[in-house]
């Protein structure tokens, strides 16, 4: 398997290597684990919601549609701009939308995990607020690297934006509730909650490696 060899990466590792850290000294069960991995959700919607609305890239079936409007009504629709509308839109549907999908996903987690681990009551909240924020400052880096530096917000469309969030948070998720099944399988014990952040932490590898694979870097194998 071939990563990019960029500081976002090493900085995406370290990020998810603090919940294997918890587990290792701190006790953390599966709950914590989870948690996190949910709420992390939340620190990729975020970042897609700038990067729809910074997108310099207009969809080629928008900018066709808006030029027959032009034709067909000039008056009517001669201010409209390419991609505004959609950018408009978008940034009222998107977090409605992902927040219900954020919803959803948690009933799941609660329906299969909810008797499993700490109680949620008995969480220390400092570590999982520490570790969430070590993962939003590896979201901050790799926007500000990538999206900006890289000047992939001219590669990407807001409607391509949308999805992408969709495609990594679907597969992280499937294999974070395949590991927590495998998890309670094995007793939630240690090793099978270091099996289920190692193998998250492929998963957001890959994700990371497809969400960026349009910008020309040096590849590690």
């Amino acid at each position: 398997m071939r990563f990019p060899r960029t500081l976002s990466t090493y900085t995406l590792i370290g990020a998810n290597a603090v919940p294997l850290l918890g587990v290792l000294f701190l006790s953390w069960s599966l709950t914590e684990v989870l948690l996190i991995f949910w709420a992390e959700t939340a620190i990729v919607g975020f970042f897609t919601f700038w990067k729809v609305i910074y997108s310099k890239k207009v969809d080629d079936q928008e900018r066709k549609t808006i030029e027959q409007l032009k034709e067909s009504n000039p008056e009517k629709y001669n201010n409209v701009k390419p991609g505004n509308t959609t950018k408009i839109f978008l940034s009222f549907f998107f977090p409605l939308h992902f927040g219900g999908f954020m919803v959803g996903h948690a009933f799941f987690l609660v329906l299969l995990f909810g008797d499993v681990g700490t109680p949620l009551s008995d969480i220390v909240l400092k570590g999982v607020l520490f570790s969430l924020a070590t993962l939003f400052v590896s979201h901050v880096f790799s926007f500000f690297t990538n999206y900006i530096g890289k000047k992939e917000y001219l590669l990407y469309s807001p409607q391509q934006l949308m999805v992408q969030p969709y495609k990594r948070v679907v597969i992280m998720h499937i294999a974070v509730l395949l590991g927590g099944i495998f998890a309670v399988a094995l007793g939630t014990s240690i090793y099978a909650l270091i099996i289920l952040i190692i193998g998250k932490i492929v998963v957001d590898l890959f994700s990371h490696a497809q969400e960026h694979k349009d910008a020309t870097q040096p590849l590690l194998t």
